[in-house]
């Protein structure tokens, strides 16, 4: 019935094991133009009793628009945790979507395309962070901003997207330097090839996400072995292991990144030196 062929439906859901009886509605959508809704769950699972089922299940739509120039982007904002595994697809005649999701959690995401993980957006030194989407490199283009915890991903129309939570370890290390100096001696390659060499893992494993002043600062994850078991607990004692041997190269000095290792956080906690601070700078930007 209606002629605007650039009006689209939002379709997404949560995929955890809680999607019937965790809230995290409202949840807001909006874009920089003026567009807002808000998004409550669905009735009641089980309510032709005298007594609820306080359940409901996590699934949402939204009407947006869709135009074929990908121009719109929005963000989608939950109450309450977001869920660690969602689905999404865009039920569009034309074009694609930016989509973006702040967490509340420290963490790595991935997106996937029917079930082919899709690589984050290459490292911009300039950014000092994944670069910028440019929506021209499909369904699935992605990246994650750790500093601020948020995921941004283009959609395109007919496409489903899954997200789900990377096996990873995320670190942060301050180096007594000045971003000049850092980049003058090689940068981000330059650490993470010094980093895997010390801990005897392929350099493809390492992502940096963010590097910022105050020396330098470098915000890292580390992803388990992609040859490892399927068994949650082997994941994670793999994990801790290497969580140990980050420990002992940098406490005992036996890595070289060209200058003194003055912090290191893995996790989110501060296991060498003076605290961390956060990238102010950005996050005023970001506000």
């Amino acid at each position: 019935m209606c002629s605007d062929q650039d009006i689209g439906q939002l379709l997404f859901e949560s995929l955890d094991d809680d999607k019937w009886d965790r809230s995290m509605q409202p949840i807001y959508i909006f874009d920089t133009l003026g567009y807002i809704n808000v998004l409550n769950s669905f009735r009641d699972h089980f309510n032709d009793g005298y007594y609820t089922s306080q359940e409901r299940l996590s699934r949402f739509n939204a009407a947006i628009k869709s135009p074929a120039d990908n121009s719109r982007e929005y963000t989608v904002k939950f109450t309450g945790t977001p869920p660690q595994n969602m689905r999404f697809k865009l039920q569009a005649e034309v074009g694609g979507i930016l989509i973006k999701i702040p967490f509340y959690n420290a963490g790595s995401y991935q997106v996937s395309v029917n079930g082919n993980v899709v690589p984050m957006t290459a490292w911009d030194p300039n950014l000092g962070s994944p670069s910028a989407i440019t929506k021209t490199n499909g369904c699935g283009e992605n990246r994650f901003i750790s500093m601020m915890n948020y995921l941004e991903f283009f959609i395109t129309a007919g496409c489903t997207i899954e997200i789900g939570p990377k096996d990873a370890i995320q670190g942060m290390v301050r180096l007594e330097w000045s971003l000049s100096e850092f980049y003058a001696k090689g940068g981000v390659t330059r650490f993470v090839d010094r980093l895997a060499g010390s801990v005897g893992i392929h350099r493809s494993r390492i992502k940096v996400v963010h590097v910022y002043e105050g020396s330098v600062i470098l915000d890292f994850f580390i992803d388990a072995e992609s040859s490892s078991s399927d068994d949650p607990e082997d994941t994670q004692k793999e994990l801790k292991k290497l969580t140990e041997s980050l420990l002992d190269i940098i406490t005992n000095g036996k890595v070289d990144f060209g200058a003194e290792v003055i912090g290191f956080e893995s996790d989110s906690v501060l296991l060498f030196g003076d605290p961390i601070p956060p990238d102010t700078a950005s996050l005023n930007a970001q506000s």
